[in-house]
């Protein structure tokens, strides 16, 4: 979504941290990535278990703060997005890009996900690649100053 933005309102965004993008167009991007079937696996017991499943692997313990209703949403929504076909659809051109932006990976992440990061930002004319030792895809949970400090970053590159 962010990169979308930047590329068809560019005057409205003034920098882009992406941690590890999901931009399953690419033709390295697994036809279903490890949190996708995590996702898929947990439906068979409903949407809400799909929700549950995938807020224990992203925070790393069961959360209570959603009654079984919220959870039966965020699901619902959580499965119609996952299954989505448009997300296997170009939204933007990265060569067009003129907002800076860092792409983000971890060290430890898969490599459908480094291959992504380094990859756009190969591609975007402003744009940077950082990797953050030892971290790998729940790094705003194991790694939350080093994400704060790219995102600090990036403000200084759009003042610069």
């Amino acid at each position: 979504m962010a990169l979308t933005a930047a590329a068809q309102h560019p005057r409205f965004i003034r920098a882009v941290v992406l941690f590890e993008p999901p931009v399953r167009w690419l033709p390295w991007w697994p036809d279903t990535a490890p949190w996708e079937q995590l996702v898929e696996d947990a439906s068979a017991q409903g949407p809400a278990a799909a929700a549950r499943a995938l807020q224990e692997a992203v925070v790393g313990h069961p959360t209570t703060r959603q009654s079984e209703q919220e959870l039966e949403a965020a699901g619902t929504a959580l499965i119609r997005e996952m299954s989505d076909p448009a997300l296997n659809l170009p939204t933007f051109d990265p060569t067009t890009i003129t907002t800076p932006v860092i792409t983000v990976s971890g060290s430890q992440s898969l490599t459908h996900h480094r291959q992504t990061a380094l990859h756009l930002a190969n591609l975007i004319p402003a744009g940077h690649h950082a990797s953050i030792d030892g971290a790998d895809h729940i790094a705003h949970v194991t790694h939350p100053q080093d994400l704060a400090a790219l995102i600090e970053q990036a403000a200084a590159m759009d003042e610069g």
